[in-house]
């Protein structure tokens, strides 16, 4: 457990170019998922009307399920992993931590909008996505993911706030 005072030192040593540069990083990651859900668009309409496989259709399945399995898993483990990312022996050292973990929290939320957006685009290849439309609940994991940019965006005010809330003010 910190001591009392410890986040809002750790968030008075976060310089402006900290936010500026996390901005930069967190439009770099939507901007790379937006990229891969225009492809499944993309394919979706040229290929709406094609009849999925019986193996396709099995495939789409299961990885919708490991998809959304691991959105739940990445949502809860990149809070974890931002806390623990910041707890640090000074406030000093915590705060030049603070660009990793936000990073790695953004990374792992990411990493299950990307693969839900591949799930996307393999089952508009396959046919299924337009034979199903059930299946457009793979970019469930691309709107987390955008949620969390909006709420956590990177302004020099909102990621003091948010580490000192991390660590207790």
């Amino acid at each position: 457990m910190s001591q009392p005072g410890f986040g809002r030192d750790v968030a008075g040593r976060l310089t402006p170019k900290v936010a500026r540069t996390l901005r930069v990083v967190s439009t770099a990651m939507g901007v790379g998922v937006l990229a891969l859900a225009a492809a499944v668009v993309f394919v979706y309409g040229r290929g709406a009307g094609a009849e999925p496989s019986p193996q396709a259709l099995i495939q789409a399945r299961l990885l919708t399920m490991v998809s959304l399995f691991g959105t739940l898993v990445a949502i809860f483990a990149s809070e974890i992993v931002w806390r623990q990312q910041l707890l640090a022996a000074d406030a000093a050292a915590a705060a030049a931590q603070v660009p990793a973990a936000f990073i790695f929290r953004a990374a792992l939320r990411e990493s299950a909008a990307l693969l839900g957006a591949a799930t996307a685009l393999r089952a508009a290849a396959s046919g299924v996505l337009g034979a199903f439309p059930a299946y457009w609940v793979n970019f469930a994991p691309a709107a987390l993911f955008a949620a969390f940019l909006r709420a956590h965006w990177p302004s020099d005010e909102r990621l003091k706030a948010e580490v000192e809330a991390a660590l207790g003010g």
